[in-house]
């Protein structure tokens, strides 16, 4: 693999390329390493032009451990600045730019590094909600082994995903000891207990002949020519002025898509693409509580019982990550008809008697008036428009929380007999914007379903191949195109589904590249950390 700095090309000469991957993180890194063992000639394009240490702990709701250092690259990233409304503007007016980082790696760079699948009920049909997943939970199970096994997690970890639900928690807490699995394994802390997720993939991507990595390559339209997209047009920054220095064009025969949840949908609106009623709308987010239920553990043995769920200990001693305490989710009891999934962690006190906290993110009803779109005003380093994204919580989201909180006492009950509990108010018309512990309702970072999948246009973006509806060669990897949310962090799922779009890729253009030779000029010092 070569990669360049756009700035270093010579002026005036297209790049050509077999497959062109817009955007260098979770998706597009993964979708690399995967072409790394085809013969296409591939082009990755990261607007990120190099790394760097950002040591401030991002803002967050929660009893999660601060200080995980990120990298960021501070020259682009205001690109991703853009305005917000609803609700959301009331709870994180810098969700636009905070919630994403624009580097290499991506998101994963302000992200804790939680992998789980989602479960098998998130892609059935679900009443009173919009059209569920147009493939089946089976078709992706290849794919998340694939992922885990990616990113070197212990194959018999699956297991833990396939217990029974209705022998949970003990056959989950009986499954840890069977298979030997400790779930720190499922946080991908590198051995200096940082998230170096790009880094797995180095060895793969460097010993490539056919892949390419151009830095400082911003993504700004894309030339459509009836059915097909026939050119990328790329900017490319004076990183002193922090300006655009000049524009180049890359030609590929397939397109891929892979910036992120919310700057998918913009580069697709800024080309005329995806222009149905779906492109921009479901916006989603996993909302969370930091401390939405509180119970005081009582009987012989309570605390014991509950630290037996899952305890993730650190990695690299206390100063890394733990979770201690109970992992509950709408798995663990099938949920009522129309409500959505949920996640909550238990955090507990170390003393029988003491209070305990629920911490609980659940799943958002896609709704399309949540929605991203274009503002009139344009970004202060390439003048292009930026969004506006319209996010509120509705009547449905209510509902669901309320329902997945009193299933979570009821498990507190009857593992660790709860007493004096109590639970955030969901009466009135009004969502708290405070917790039990007055901290703020969180809207989460994961930027979910304003691309969405479905069977046909009307209603999605995507069809099951993730293929952009209408366009014969663009197609977009991440979790924007998820039609529904569930409660698991969506990285693991946006990596199967960058895996196996690789393998639609791969089958489907299965040829001697007719760019093999083309290589690019100029080689450069890696920029990365």
């Amino acid at each position: 693999m070569i990669e360049i700095d756009a700035a270093a090309l010579p002026p005036g000469n297209p790049l050509e390329a077999d497959i062109c991957i817009i955007g260098a993180g979770a998706a597009g890194l993964v979708m690399a390493r995967e072409f790394s063992k085809a013969s296409q000639r591939v082009v990755v394009l990261e607007s990120g032009i190099a790394n760097a240490r950002c040591e401030a702990a991002r803002p967050r709701a929660g009893r999660v451990p601060q200080g995980v250092k990120r990298y960021h690259d501070p020259i682009v990233q205001p690109l991703y600045a853009g305005e917000v409304a609803g609700l959301l503007a009331r709870v994180d007016a810098d969700f636009a730019l905070r919630s994403r980082n624009r580097c290499i790696g991506g998101s994963t760079n302000c992200w804790d590094g939680w992998l789980c699948p989602l479960d098998q009920a998130d892609f059935a049909p679900r009443p009173g909600w919009p059209t569920g997943w147009p493939i089946a939970y089976d078709e992706l199970v290849p794919f998340y082994r694939r992922a885990l096994a990616m990113c070197g997690v212990p194959s018999q970890a699956w297991e833990l995903f396939r217990e029974p639900d209705a022998t949970w928690p003990v056959a989950a807490t009986r499954a840890v000891r069977a298979h030997g699995v400790d779930l720190a394994q499922l946080l991908l802390l590198d051995s200096a207990g940082e998230l170096g997720f790009d880094r797995r993939f180095d060895a793969h991507l460097r010993a490539a002949a056919n892949l390419d990595l151009v830095r400082n390559a911003n993504l700004v339209a894309l030339d459509r020519c009836g059915s097909r997209i026939e050119a990328a047009q790329v900017v490319c920054l004076d990183p002193l002025a922090k300006r655009a220095a000049r524009r180049l064009i890359v030609r590929s025969d397939v397109y891929v898509l892979a910036t992120g949840g919310i700057e998918n949908v913009r580069l697709l609106k800024l080309s005329d693409l995806g222009s149905g009623r779906w492109c921009g709308a479901g916006f989603m987010c996993h909302p969370m509580y930091a401390n939405a239920l509180s119970f005081v553990p009582s009987g012989r043995g309570a605390c014991e019982r509950l630290s037996r769920f899952f305890s993730v200990r650190p990695a690299r001693g206390e100063a890394s990550y733990m979770v201690r305490g109970a992992i509950v989710s709408s798995k663990h009891g099938a949920p009522a008809e129309g409500d959505g999934a949920f996640r909550a962690l238990v955090f507990q006190d170390a003393s029988a008697g003491r209070r305990s906290y629920v911490s609980i993110d659940w799943e958002q009803r896609p709704d399309p008036a949540n929605r991203i779109e274009l503002t009139g005003s344009g970004d202060e380093v390439l003048g292009l428009p930026t969004v506006r994204i319209t996010w509120n919580l509705k009547p449905a989201d209510r509902r669901a929380l309320r329902v997945a909180l009193g299933r979570i006492a009821d498990v507190m009950r009857s593992v660790a007999g709860a007493r004096d509990v109590c639970m955030l108010p969901l009466e009135g018309d009004e969502w708290p914007l405070r917790d039990l512990a007055d901290e703020p309702l969180y809207p989460g970072e994961h930027h979910i379903g304003a691309t969405r999948m479905a069977a046909d246009p009307l209603h999605g973006v995507v069809d099951r191949d993730c293929r952009v509806f209408g366009v014969d060669n663009l197609f977009v990897a991440g979790s924007s195109v998820f039609p529904t949310a569930g409660h698991a962090n969506p990285t693991l799922t946006i990596l199967a589904l960058a895996i196996r779009l690789a393998d639609h890729l791969t089958s489907h253009t299965a040829r001697v590249s007719k760019w093999a030779a083309a290589r690019l000029p100029i080689a450069m010092d890696n920029p990365r950390r």
